[in-house]
């Protein structure tokens, strides 16, 4: 897991409160380093790219451990953290399909 330090640390908010409280207001983004951004996420080892077509794919509960240890926070902050970025407009795929984006979930052949 990558650690938030230098340039990284620089656009995080001072507490973990304003934190989620940026992340649920905010609008997900390509620029910049914010902590709701794909370049953000990307930095700190928290992205990965949809198996059909690359698009980015936020891993919350990698983002969120990096962002709970940065701030010493709790399981339960750590599990608030997780929620706000899931519900987040950022891409965070779907626990069923993780090699995919919410666009492209594979074709079952059960399925008529």
């Amino acid at each position: 897991m990558a650690s938030i330090s230098g340039d990284l640390a620089l656009h995080l908010p001072p507490t973990l409160d304003e934190l989620v409280q940026a992340i649920e207001t905010a609008d997900a983004t390509d620029e910049g380093l914010v902590p709701l951004s794909y370049r953000f996420a990307d930095e700190v080892g928290a992205m990965r790219r949809c198996a059909e077509c690359e698009r980015p794919i936020v891993e919350p509960e990698v983002l969120a451990e990096t962002l709970a240890e940065h701030y010493r926070a709790s399981d339960e902050e750590r599990g608030a953290l997780v929620d706000a970025i899931r519900e987040s407009k950022l891409e965070t795929g779907d626990d069923r399909y993780p090699d995919y984006c919410s666009y492209h979930p594979p074709l079952n052949s059960a399925t008529s």
